[in-house]
């Protein structure tokens, strides 16, 4: 099920208060520099959200006007169910160098596809269409980029105010919430894109991953912390508890 506007605000307030509640503990634990650490602890979360926002906006905007990315078809009932989330206005695109991305700025957003999925695997590109069309309707990237400003600052500042050893468990930590998180947030779009685009079409997707070849080391590395293990989410898209959604029983 798709997440309302009001449980997005309910989950920014939550997050919110876990983080400033272990703001509060560095402060505390900062002594003489108990007012900058706690000046940090506000002014470096809103300063990189407003940068992390307008970064976006404009990636948006430049992807909307590029005339270069051939458009893709949107099924219909595709359309449908992310107009119902709160995304009126997507555009589907093809032309990424990855498998699929999405980008959102309030009610506008869009999906960009892999050209070589697209002409090989048509039937895996409606799972992963709406497999980033989910992350817009529940506003993943926020989310993801909450998280991680959020993950980033705690770890940088039990740098300052922690003994080293202590700092590290405190950063370990911080790196497998994140990890956790984004590992749950995909598996959550797998099932909800299992749901709209249907079985087949995901077990399609699942095995063009599957085959799928990153040959830049970075990005392989990144895609081992960003995405789950195929397992899971084979096993995501097969869950037969959730195989109904917005229109129904697939398949």
């Amino acid at each position: 099920m798709l997440p309302k506007d009001r449980d997005l605000v309910r989950w920014l307030l939550t997050v919110g208060a876990c983080y400033l509640a272990c703001a509060l503990v560095l402060v505390l634990l900062a002594g003489d520099d108990a007012l900058r650490v706690l000046g940090y602890v506000v002014d470096v979360p809103m300063a990189v959200l407003a940068g992390a926002v307008l970064v976006r906006v404009t990636r948006l905007r430049q992807l909307q006007r590029r005339t270069r990315l051939r458009p893709a078809l949107l099924a219909p009932q595709l359309a449908a169910g992310i107009a119902l989330a709160g995304v009126p206005d997507v555009r589907v695109r093809v032309g990424s160098r990855s498998v699929g991305s999405s980008y959102r700025a309030g009610r506008h957003g869009v999906v960009l596809l892999n050209d070589t999925l697209l002409d090989r695997i048509p039937l895996a590109t409606t799972f992963v269409v709406a497999h980033e069309l989910a992350h817009l309707a529940r506003h993943d990237t926020l989310r993801q980029t909450v998280v991680a400003v959020y993950l980033l600052t705690i770890s940088a500042l039990s740098l300052w105010v922690l003994p080293w050893q202590v700092a590290a468990g405190v950063a370990g930590i911080a790196l497998a919430l994140a990890v956790t998180y984004t590992w749950m947030r995909e598996l959550e779009c797998d099932r909800i894109a299992s749901r709209c685009a249907g079985q087949r079409s995901g077990v399609a997707a699942m095995d063009a991953f599957t085959k799928w070849r990153v040959r830049n080391p970075l990005r392989r590395l990144w895609g081992a912390f960003s995405h789950p293990p195929m397992s899971l989410r084979r096993n995501a898209v097969l869950d037969p508890e959730r195989m109904t959604g917005w229109f129904g029983p697939k398949d």
